[in-house]
């Protein structure tokens, strides 16, 4: 791109702000694209005008607004691009179990049809099924904003 142009709203500011941190140590482990030729995040000329979410709740607003523009515009390009870089500012601060399974299902199933990144997609996808067999982290920390993330049931993962 040879004109520097925003193109994401911004759709942040209007949330309330979180005071403090949550971070698990058993969030799902996200999967890097080991590609030459592509990136594997966006790469922003200016870092500091970039508003991260600051709770769980202003993840799970971001996560339905990507759901929305998938389902308001499937397969345009444009669009997918817009989802993933909403999806990479909850990747950039994981706070909690579901909407960071949920972030990364989503990527997933926009990957899949991307002939460069379905390798990771796939992985993440295994990834994520793995997750469910293991003990950790407990079910209390799992079903903590559970209902507002749409994660997927396991059986749909598999």
């Amino acid at each position: 791109q040879g004109k520097l142009v925003s193109r994401l709203p911004p759709l942040l500011p209007h949330l309330l702000h979180f005071k403090g941190s949550i971070h698990s140590l058993h969030d799902p482990q996200n999967v890097l694209l080991n590609d030459d030729t592509v990136l594997d995040k966006i790469k922003f000329s200016d870092n500091s005008s970039i508003v991260l979410p600051h709770s769980p709740l202003q993840q799970a607003a971001v996560l339905s607004y990507c759901y929305w523009i998938k389902k308001s515009a499937p397969g345009e390009r444009l669009k997918t691009e817009e989802i993933e870089a909403h999806l990479r500012s909850i990747f950039n601060r994981p706070m909690n179990w579901a909407i960071q399974s949920a972030a990364l299902f989503l990527r997933c199933t926009i990957e899949k049809d991307r002939r460069i990144k379905v390798e990771r997609s796939l992985s993440q996808l295994q990834e994520l099924v793995d997750q469910f067999a293991s003990p950790k982290p407990p079910a209390t920390e799992r079903l903590d904003h559970f209902y507002c993330s749409n994660m997927p049931l396991h059986w749909v993962l598999e």
